[in-house]
């Protein structure tokens, strides 16, 4: 796998974790978890950008999970 394989596959993971963290938050019930796990989303959401930066500094365009 190359490298910008490589950036690509963390940045869609992050972006996916995001999603799932932020879809738990719309359901939960539980104040506390609800509060938990939009905190998770917006942490993953920072390291998708980190992760897009470093698509964007390597040429190229982060793209979409599948």
């Amino acid at each position: 796998m190359d490298s910008s394989a490589l950036l690509q596959e963390f940045y869609e993971g992050e972006v996916l974790d995001r999603d799932t963290y932020a879809a738990l938050a719309s359901i939960e019930k539980r104040p506390k978890l609800k509060e938990l796990f939009g905190k998770l989303s917006k942490v993953e959401e920072k390291h998708a950008g980190i992760w897009s930066k470093l698509i964007e500094s390597a040429g190229l365009k982060p793209r979409p999970p599948k």
